[in-house]
């Protein structure tokens, strides 16, 4: 079933979906996949964003690694802790509604410094859509490959 519209698994499901690189995210909501480092490879993570149309619940990640779940986490943006820059947006008349529905502290599709950095780069002037395709192209020329039986991702962002 999917999510009322503005549930937070929506909001966020959108949010990667818009945001994904081609190659290294797959997004069919709930169900979403991402190329992560692994070590020195590289292998796919795979989240499902639950909710009660209200609040996100959890994200599970679904795989055998003991770093899936704490990689979903961050992707989301669920693994932040609350800061004081947090609960000042929440208190905001304008925004603080959002931020408390939400209850997430940090930024959806972030799961690595570095990444968001180039992306943020790559994205100054430019429509999302461009963005993710110079952002694709780079991924495709310079990221670590990997293996995805289900089809789709090809590599990890460098």
């Amino acid at each position: 079933m999917d999510p009322p519209e503005g549930a937070p698994g929506a909001v966020i499901g959108g949010y990667l979906g818009a945001h994904g690189v081609p190659g290294t995210t797959a997004h069919a909501h709930p169900r979403h996949r991402r190329a992560q480092r692994d070590g020195d490879g590289a292998r796919v993570v795979a989240i499902t964003l639950r909710h009660d149309g209200t609040h996100l619940l959890e994200t599970g990640a679904a795989g055998p690694h003991p770093g899936d779940a704490a990689c979903a986490a961050r992707w989301v943006g669920a693994d932040v802790p609350i800061t004081a820059a947090w609960r000042l947006l929440a208190a905001d008349p304008d925004v603080g509604p959002l931020v408390r529905r939400l209850r997430l502290p940090g930024v959806p599709g972030a799961p690595d410094a570095f990444e968001v950095a180039v992306t943020t780069v790559l994205g100054q002037q430019v429509s999302t859509a461009a963005a993710r395709t110079q952002t694709g192209r780079l991924v495709a020329r310079l990221g670590t490959p990997v293996t995805d039986p289900a089809g789709g991702l090809t590599h990890v962002f460098p």
